[in-house]
């Protein structure tokens, strides 16, 4: 799906009544007639994960979805990011390095805090980490056990400007944003519906307990 493209500013907060459409419309997508992840999934849905794989037009995607992303945001999101060949709106202010570092930025903004990543840039520093402890002497047998390369890295906001600029110009980093306050309220909102549902099940038993009482009498 598609969605908006950037601005300076693309993926601020919109005013309250454009909330469910993109800030800034993107041209190709309007032309083509494709429809955004906010056209396809209702208000009302809960989306427990997401993925965005979209060879570079993951922003766009992703102002496609402002709606869920505000409203009601997935507990986890995966993008597949190559910050170089990301597609630049036409009326946009920022290149692509930018543009990338906008959107992880937004979803930051949003909740998405718990952040981990996987692919070249991870690698590039633990091969950092392991050149370090080289150059000081070495590990022993347990601790070099211990510190055995991760699959995923855990990144700060501080350290997106790295992430996106250190990223490989031709092989996506997998990048893995945890909405906790969103689990949360996911949960909660299963737990009052089947207790909704609960209840309504008593009453229909009640009631039905009730019929068959007054036809025996």
């Amino acid at each position: 799906s598609q969605g908006g493209g950037g601005g300076g500013g693309g993926l601020a907060a919109p005013p309250a009544e454009a909330e469910a459409e993109a800030y800034f419309p993107c041209e190709v997508a309007e032309e083509a007639g494709i429809r955004t992840i906010d056209d396809e999934i209702a208000a009302e849905d809960d989306i427990a994960a997401m993925r965005i794989a979209a060879s570079g037009w993951e922003r766009h995607v992703m102002e496609g979805a402002r709606r869920l992303m505000t409203r009601r945001p997935p507990p986890i999101v995966l993008l597949e990011l190559t910050p170089r060949n990301a597609f630049v709106s036409s009326v946009a202010l920022e290149d692509s390095l930018q543009s990338t570092q906008t959107l992880l930025e937004w979803l930051f903004d949003l909740g998405y805090t718990d952040v981990a990543h996987s692919g070249h840039v991870c690698d590039e520093r633990w091969r950092n980490i392991t050149r370090y402890v080289n150059s000081r002497g070495g590990l022993g047998l347990e601790l070099r056990e211990a510190m055995r390369q991760p699959t995923w890295c855990h990144s700060a906001r501080s350290n997106l400007p790295v992430l996106v600029s250190r990223a490989h110009p031709t092989l996506p980093e997998s990048i893995l944003l945890h909405h906790t306050a969103g689990a949360k309220a996911l949960e909660r909102e299963r737990k009052e519906r089947l207790a909704a549902l609960s209840a309504i099940a008593a009453e229909v038993a009640k009631a039905a307990e009730l019929q068959q009482q007054g036809a025996a009498a």
